[in-house]
């Protein structure tokens, strides 16, 4: 998985990651901060798990995760008859 980042004022970013059946992200980043604006995440399964960014700001006060996933999205499919 690739991911790209822009975020004005940010200094660094985490990556951080969470299985597609977790509520909550894990409890480290996958890649601690870091002055890039890309990166690559090595072996992620798209199926099993869902990649976030978490900007930091020159202050060290850190943004929520962000992630390209809605929060809620998934139903359960209908039966077909």
């Amino acid at each position: 998985m690739r991911a790209a980042i822009a975020v004005a004022a940010a200094v660094a970013c985490n990556v951080w990651r969470r299985r597609t059946d977790a509520p909550e992200w894990e409890a480290e980043p996958v890649v601690a901060p870091k002055a890039q604006t890309t990166g690559k995440l090595e072996a992620l399964r798209g199926d099993d798990w869902l990649p976030g960014v978490s900007a930091i700001a020159t202050d060290g006060s850190e943004r929520p995760v962000a992630s390209a996933v809605s929060v809620g999205g998934y139903e359960p499919l209908a039966a077909q008859e």
